[in-house]
């Protein structure tokens, strides 16, 4: 399991919500997959990918810099 730090750094990314009510986290944890995810934008695809995408790559340096290891996928 990720650490708490790892944890909060993906909580932290929130966007807009679309009734109006605030904010709310972009990722959300899915108990059957065990996975984070997130809701692809279906006007703009190809930007929620590429914000997904830097959100896993910051967050596989974090685990790497926590575990002192090189960074590999």
């Amino acid at each position: 399991m990720p650490s708490e730090a790892i944890r909060e750094f993906i909580k932290s990314h929130k966007v807009q919500a679309s009734d109006g009510s605030g904010e709310k986290s972009l990722f959300h944890w899915n108990e059957n997959d065990r996975a984070w995810g997130m809701r692809i934008d279906r006007d703009d695809p190809a930007t929620s990918r590429q914000t997904g995408k830097k959100v896993f790559d910051e967050v596989v340096d974090l685990v790497s810099q926590e575990r002192g290891a090189g960074r590999e996928r």
